[in-house]
């Protein structure tokens, strides 16, 4: 593929780029979920989208270590946690641990404070997927509410580090239809499930007549079975988990694509 190949066209964006980078070299290479103050904005617009994603729960030590089941069984991934322990004054050190039970959730913080390098005042609980493939995903908020999606396999989320992507798809704004490219039939089947999620309204009888939520998505396709070791590509059962949200303003698909 050429670089003048069209099929290269990127979408640039912002939002993952330190969770990819904490999930490379790490001993389960998946996707480490690490909550900044942007992201809990963008998490709350998807709830009132009503669309699947990551779940975040705060509170202090204290209160955590005083119930820790209450707080873990708010999550959907529970009792499989990733927890963060910001550091109070923003410059001191960020202690980051995923954790498989309350057990060694409960621990982490203890020792944590009992380390006694910094005073942590607030314990971020986060849904932990372990990805199938991730991708981005832009519907523009013009008439034509054009439509393009990019994605790659594997939990890290590197179409967002310039990669070619492993597939894409997007809307042919004379046809209606949808084209795709390295996609296979399981691959379509998966986009085409998450774009149903931002569909809301029909302006006519036809599937072409189907808007969808302007924006810009990130998503990622979930084991469901967090325990199976054995999972490769996208034979397994899947789930759709949207894991970041820009308004449609930062983000436009800005003229048809002619692949």
């Amino acid at each position: 593929m050429s670089e003048a190949d069209p099929n290269n066209r990127r979408i640039q964006g912002q939002g993952l780029g330190d969770w990819a980078e904490a999930a490379k070299g790490t001993e389960h290479e998946k996707l480490l979920a690490e909550i900044d103050p942007g992201k809990e904005t963008s998490i709350k617009k998807l709830e009132e989208l009503g669309l699947p994603r990551l779940k975040i729960v705060k509170t202090t030590p204290a209160d955590f270590l005083s119930d820790p089941d209450s707080y873990i069984e708010q999550l959907n991934t529970g009792p499989l946690v990733y927890i963060t322990m910001p550091s109070p004054d923003g410059g001191g050190l960020r202690l980051r641990e995923l954790c498989p039970s309350p057990t060694e959730a409960v621990a982490f913080v203890q020792r944590a404070l009992n380390a006694g390098e910094s005073t942590y005042e607030e314990v971020i609980l986060t849904d932990y997927y372990r990805g199938a493939a991730t991708g981005v995903l832009v519907v523009s908020p013009k008439e034509d509410n054009a439509i393009y999606v990019e994605g790659t396999y594997g939990p890290s989320f590197k179409e967002l580090y310039g990669e070619i992507p492993d597939f894409m798809m997007w809307r042919d704004l004379q046809t209606e239809l949808f084209r795709y490219e390295g996609a296979d039939e399981r691959t379509r089947e998966m986009l085409q499930r998450t774009l149903d999620w931002l569909s809301h309204d029909y302006m006519g009888t036809s599937v072409r007549d189907r808007r969808y939520q302007a924006g810009y998505y990130e998503f990622l396709w979930a084991y469901k079975d967090e325990k199976k070791d054995d999972v490769e590509g996208l034979l397994h059962p899947l789930e759709i988990v949207f894991v970041d949200y820009q308004e449609s303003g930062a983000f436009q698909v800005s003229e048809p694509l002619d692949l």
